[in-house]
């Protein structure tokens, strides 16, 4: 599944660059404007990733003709009559990552209690995304189906999804966990090579930080790589619990975890 993973970046590798470079975008104009709205933003864009690599598995198309398969107008690809937009794939995926959230928060309360609000700030962001790294990879494995039989439409309830995750539980959360865990270590590694040697801001003195801006593309091309992986992972399990047999072009990609 990695290998396939790779190959699918390998076939639409312009369209993978301009999405590092959309995300890489997003952090600029938060530190150049001072706002916040980058992690909803590059949610969006992880959003519209995996939904492209989900239906590109399940219909064996590229993302071009992926595109032409969705008929796609702006209008019908956020709100499609009848069908799977990417407003509710985006809202699915939402609700699976708050699921995690607030799974999440007793385990870090009990884990950060009695810190000083200092230890509380650094041991958080350690802690925090350790831990949610686990244990959002266990909602993915119970229920992440739910995003590729949105789209393809079979058995597409969110009890359909807990019946097909806990099959297979423990290999999957394997896979996926190794796929979240990738850019999160991306992202604490470009957050101390930042803090070392380079210094926070990827602007200094209204200058670009070169260092810091080629860590941080390398840190988003290991995300969008993570969450190519995770969707391959999911809609694989999909199409094998639901005996959607895979196209003979790539089986003998899947032999690769």
């Amino acid at each position: 599944m990695l290998k396939e993973a790779f190959s699918i970046a390998r076939r639409n590798v312009v369209i993978y660059i301009t999405y590092v470079l959309l995300l890489f975008a997003a952090q600029i104009a938060d530190e150049y404007l001072k706002g916040s709205s980058s992690t909803v933003v590059s949610t969006f864009l992880l959003c519209t990733l995996s939904m492209n690599v989900q239906e590109s598995i399940l219909w064996n198309l590229d993302f071009k003709a992926t595109v032409k398969h969705g008929d796609f107008k702006l209008l019908r690809f956020f709100f499609k009559p009848g069908g799977f937009s990417l407003l509710s794939f985006f809202f699915k995926s939402a609700a699976l990552f708050l699921i995690a959230l607030l799974i999440m928060l007793p385990f870090l309360y009990f884990l950060l209690k009695g810190r000083d609000l200092f230890s509380f700030a650094l041991w958080s962001i350690f802690a925090g995304m350790l831990i949610f790294s686990a244990i959002f990879s266990i909602v993915m494995a119970f229920f992440g189906t739910w995003l590729p039989a949105g789209l393809h439409g079979v058995n597409s309830s969110f009890g359909d999804a807990f019946q097909r995750g806990k099959v297979r539980f423990l290999a999957t959360y394997g896979r996926v966990l190794a796929g979240v865990t990738m850019p999160v270590l991306a992202a604490m590694a470009a957050v101390i090579v930042s803090a070392i040697f380079t210094g926070p801001d990827l602007l200094m003195d209204g200058r670009p930080n070169i260092p810091l801006a080629v860590v941080m593309i390398i840190s988003l091309s290991f995300q969008v790589m993570g969450w190519t992986y995770i969707s391959v992972v999911l809609t694989r399990r999909y199409m094998e619990a639901e005996h959607i047999d895979a196209p003979p072009a790539v089986k003998e990609l899947l032999a690769v975890v």
